[in-house]
């Protein structure tokens, strides 16, 4: 089984943008369609971090549909951005999930199961 430490940010009101930061990284998602049980989604933005205000405002923010705060730094660090963005936000709120797949081969090709555990933080 392959494990991954992530944390989701999520936003209230907005079910079509995922943000999930994993190893460093920051991935923004868009929801395209639902096709019998499975979504899909187009990527949308990558960035790592310490991310620049602007980027933080203009990408990651407004992508979310909320209303962008007073960036006092030039750039934020993971923690910067997790303690003086996201908690403090009346609309954000973050979720760090331990992500599990497990790969198999079966007669039709390849398939994956997924177990996944979260605790949520924020308003």
């Amino acid at each position: 089984m392959r494990e991954s430490d992530e944390i989701h940010i999520v936003a209230a009101g907005n079910d079509d943008t995922n943000i999930k930061i994993r190893n460093g990284t920051l991935d923004i998602k868009v929801f395209i369609e639902t096709r019998g049980n499975f979504e899909r989604w187009r990527p949308r933005t990558k960035c790592e971090f310490p991310i620049a205000s602007a980027a933080l405002a203009g990408e990651v923010l407004r992508q979310l549909g909320v209303a962008v705060p007073r960036l006092s730094r030039e750039s934020y660090t993971l923690n910067q951005f997790l303690a003086e963005v996201v908690l403090p936000h009346r609309e954000l709120a973050a979720a760090a999930v331990r992500d599990g797949q497990l790969r198999c081969r079966t007669s039709g090709g390849f398939g994956a199961g997924l177990s996944r555990s979260m605790a949520m933080r924020g308003p």
